[in-house]
């Protein structure tokens, strides 16, 4: 079997401390090597080599440079125009390189999944959250996403929400896997000994910033020995900070910024609990990665966090209520964790797990749907 691969998101290197989600796709590629030969497109960055070999999957990085943060989640011009601009490029690429491929994966919608389902091969679309969450909603993009979904030969969402939201859009049935979690290179931490709470995220609406503190503030009130280290960067970032100061806990938060995929880890192995606190999410990598490293956590319930957390991983409350996150909060804390056993919670996301079961899908699409009916029909079909 022949892979052709387009992402939008791919770290430098194994272990790039910039790459956040890339890192994940790059390990993902890495085995799938293994099994399989082909060829990864993606933009160019700085730092990495333009042509690697990952196994089996050759990674061709195409210029021009990919611009600052996802595709397509700025809306400065510039970035917009650059953001237009690695999409011609990764569609070019993949049109020309087709013919040499048995199967094509479009990780994200776009602009992944826009290159791969215009081809004359078999597709499979990996959705991710900001994919299913935003762009199936807004105007400008719902059309587009619409005609990804509907024309892909197979969808693939990371958590049931998605999943149900996909299978509305295009009205076909759509698989649902995980993230994968490279286990291997997530260390399993000691058992908590300390009161620091762990958060990360964009500082956006969505991602419930507001919340974390508020309800951060109600856990200080009742245990003053508290202490939360928000990870992340965004347009609320001035406001999140003064809602503390407000607070009157601006001296128990520690705000990092943006900061790279280790300095993340480091974080949770320091915490003896990790919160995410959004009002709408999909399956975030944080609580797998939490998780993996033998880390509780504290979660609203959305997505699909109830689900991975219910096997005793954490504690899901409602979303948007800072007095039950607040509550949950304090629990957590307040409870003996078995790192080793909260591990065993994403066993089934591992690098490996997860690989396989795309083998699965793409041999049950190539079997499905045949070359000669893409070229007789000059187009995924619909």
């Amino acid at each position: 079997m022949r892979l052709l691969f387009v992402t939008s998101s791919f770290a430098r290197f194994d272990g790039d401390p910039t790459a956040a989600a890339g890192l994940g796709v790059y390990q993902l590629v890495r085995e799938l090597g293994k099994h399989v030969s082909g060829t990864v497109i993606t933009p160019a960055q700085e730092g990495a080599p333009e042509t690697e070999r990952l196994g089996g999957m050759v990674v061709q990085r195409i210029a021009p440079e990919r611009p600052p943060g996802a595709l397509h989640q700025s809306n400065h011009p510039s970035h917009l125009l650059r953001a237009y601009r690695v999409d011609r490029a990764m569609k070019r690429t993949a049109r020309f390189l087709a013919p040499l491929h048995d199967v094509a994966h479009g990780h994200w919608a776009f602009p992944g999944g826009a290159a791969v389902t215009r081809l004359d091969i078999p597709s499979a679309v990996v959705c991710l959250g900001t994919d299913v969450h935003r762009y199936s909603y807004m105007p400008v993009f719902k059309s587009m996403f619409k005609n990804v979904v509907t024309r892909a030969s197979a969808n693939i969402a990371m958590d049931a929400g998605a999943q149900a939201r996909i299978e509305e859009v295009s009205g076909r049935e759509t698989y649902c896997i995980p993230n994968a979690v490279p286990l291997e290179s997530i260390p399993l931490a000691e058992p908590a000994s300390g009161k620091q709470i762990a958060w990360v995220g964009r500082m956006s609406p969505e991602k419930g910033p507001d919340v974390m503190v508020r309800a951060f503030a109600l856990a200080y009130a009742r245990d003053p020995e508290l202490r939360l280290t928000m990870m992340g960067d965004g347009a609320l970032m001035g406001s999140i900070r003064a809602l503390a100061r407000s607070l009157g806990v601006a001296d128990a938060v520690e705000f990092r910024g943006a900061v790279h995929n280790q300095q993340v880890l480091e974080n949770y192995a320091d915490a003896a609990v990790v919160v995410v606190s959004s009002r709408s999410e999909g399956l975030p990598a944080s609580s797998l990665e939490a998780l993996a490293m033998g880390r509780p956590v504290v979660a609203t319930d959305v997505g699909g966090l109830r689900k991975l957390l219910s096997g005793g991983g954490g504690i899901t409350v409602p979303s948007d209520d800072p007095p039950a996150l607040s509550d949950a909060i304090v629990q957590a804390v307040g409870r003996s964790w078995e790192p080793r056993f909260l591990r065993t919670q994403v066993e089934h996301a591992s690098v490996a797990a997860v690989t396989r079961t795309y083998l699965d899908i793409y041999e049950e699409i190539i079997a499905k749907y045949p070359r000669k009916l893409f070229e007789r029909a000059g187009s995924a079909p619909v």
